[in-house]
């Protein structure tokens, strides 16, 4: 550390030879970092940064290492942005300066999924209970089970599966009803569901800013935002979420606020109500906006999709 010029750089050749040694993919999950204060934030997320990304073989990049961090979004962007608040003009509408941080970063932005009501119950009821076995409830749906796990497996797009999420959720078993979510999820990750997917996003590429990226980004969040929803059960039209994806992608600020305010969807005409951001008015009422929001070539958003893209509108699901 005292007699190198680059210490950082003696550091990544000793965790190169370290990661060298493992067989496997190696993946580093880092907790409670929304907890730390600002300074430490910024050298930590710099300092994983470098030690993941200076790898030039690319049969060892295909071994990882990846992070993940488990953190508060909103934190994150938050250090970044008083870190670097002398670079604040530099924003761009819809896109503050700590979600261009984030995105430089991490190539994958992913929403804890909701819990559902007979699930949460059931964890309630354990801690009360301790020693109280659970109860396994519809015997009666083998059959049923049994069928749509046929149907998961011969399913061939995103389409076929989505259009089971009615079916999975009359399943009165709660057990059950997540394992053939998951079972849902784990085929859509099959090869033939990807190159499905990916034919399926070719129209909302024009969509998209020239940036590899932001298009990155938006193919990852399209899969990520599939399986969150198949997880949680809510009913979501596949375009609609391909569109929320462009959304988070180009204007992230814009897509967080109408996470919390569906309704402010179908402002257009610059008579928002009070409460919205003059920024934000301006990009609901632009034609950029408007070719997502509002295009004739899809279905327009109105406060339903809003809330089923973002899987906020999951009533109560107990059969």
């Amino acid at each position: 550390m005292e007699t190198s010029t680059n210490p950082m750089n003696e550091v990544s050749k000793l965790f190169r030879r370290s990661l060298k040694r493992s067989p496997q993919a190696v993946v580093f999950c880092i907790d409670d970092l929304d907890r730390c204060d600002v300074g430490y934030v910024i050298r930590f997320l710099e300092v994983v940064q470098t030690l993941i990304r200076i790898w030039p073989d690319d049969h060892f990049e295909r071994r990882g290492p990846y992070a993940i961090v488990a953190a508060e979004g909103a934190w994150l962007r938050r250090c970044y942005q008083q870190a670097y608040a002398d670079l604040a003009d530099n924003a761009v509408p819809g896109k503050p300066l700590g979600h261009r941080f984030l995105e430089k970063l991490f190539q994958m932005h992913i929403r804890l999924p909701t819990i559902e009501d007979d699930t949460k119950r059931r964890y309630y009821e354990s801690l009360l209970f301790p020693q109280r076995k659970p109860t396994e409830d519809g015997a009666a749906d083998s059959k049923k089970v049994r069928d749509l796990r046929q149907q998961i497996s011969t399913s061939s797009s995103t389409q076929d599966i989505t259009q089971l999420s009615d079916d999975i959720a009359s399943v009165a078993d709660p057990v059950q009803r997540h394992q053939l979510r998951s079972e849902a999820v784990k085929h859509l990750t099959s090869e033939q569901a990807q190159t499905q997917r990916l034919h399926e996003l070719m129209p909302f590429g024009d969509l998209l800013d020239p940036n590899p990226r932001t298009i990155r980004l938006f193919v990852n969040a399209v899969s990520i935002q599939t399986y969150l929803r198949l997880l949680e059960g809510v009913a979501v039209d596949r375009d609609h979420l391909a569109l929320w994806a462009v959304l988070e992608a180009r204007w992230p600020a814009l897509a967080d606020h109408l996470r919390d305010h569906p309704e402010d969807v179908e402002l257009v005409d610059g008579a928002a109500r009070d409460g919205v951001p003059d920024e934000l008015k301006a990009l609901l009422a632009s034609a950029e906006v408007g070719a997502v929001l509002r295009s004739q070539r899809w279905q327009p958003f109105d406060v339903p999709s809003v809330r089923a893209c973002t899987g906020t509108s999951a009533p109560s699901r107990s059969p």
